[in-house]
């Protein structure tokens, strides 16, 4: 079965300080689209929310 959806209407939106992350669910894949504010920082607006000194994630794209 074939699945269609739109970024541009997201399952979930996830805000973060200086960003959010648009999230698309499809079977077997998670599709994101992110938006960054200037001056945004892994270490000042998701170090503390991800446990993380480093974005963890495998990157598509």
């Amino acid at each position: 079965m074939t699945e269609i959806k739109s970024i541009e209407k997201p399952d979930e939106r996830r805000d973060f300080p200086r960003g959010h992350l648009e999230v698309v669910q499809l079977s077997g894949l998670l599709f994101g689209k992110a938006t960054f504010e200037p001056g945004w920082r892994w270490t000042e607006s998701l170090k503390d929310i991800m446990g993380t000194d480093l974005c963890e994630a495998d990157h598509k794209g």
